[in-house]
């Protein structure tokens, strides 16, 4: 599973060379991990786009629409109702949206919000990959 960080400043002001874009992961060149701000109209084609929740720097690149699926919780769609997503796409808490992906609960572990979902990948050879959001670092 190749998987590409292009974004991991989150919801701050500051860039700095670490950290110039917001949050993005890039799947096998093809499914996108939120999509922050910065990211509108950046990648050309994605199959598909997961998000993880509605915070701006995970959801605001796409203020405009996407032209693929858009798969998130009911709770991130209710945050969304404004966006002209077309091809929304609802999926549960533990429910497997492909067959390389599935949502799965952080609620205890480190995530910032009580409701806060991540996403679980799977590749064909086995390997696994858990795309938290936002998160702290427990105490």
């Amino acid at each position: 599973m190749k998987l590409r960080f292009p974004g991991t400043r989150g919801d701050i002001d500051i860039k700095n060379r670490s950290h110039r874009r917001h949050s993005c992961l890039l799947v096998e060149e093809s499914v996108l991990v939120d999509c922050g701000a910065d990211w509108l109209g950046r990648f050309g084609s994605p199959k598909a786009i997961m998000l993880t929740h509605a915070h701006p720097d995970h959801i605001g690149g796409l203020k405009r629409g996407a032209h693929c699926p858009v798969y998130a919780t009911q709770e991130t769609w209710a945050r969304m109702k404004r966006y002209p997503i077309h091809d929304r796409q609802v999926v549960a808490p533990f429910q497997s949206f492909s067959q390389q992906a599935a949502v799965v609960d952080l609620q205890r572990n480190g995530a910032r919000e009580p409701r806060q979902r991540g996403i679980l990948l799977r590749a064909r050879s086995s390997a696994t990959a858990q795309e938290a959001g936002d998160h702290s670092r427990p105490k």
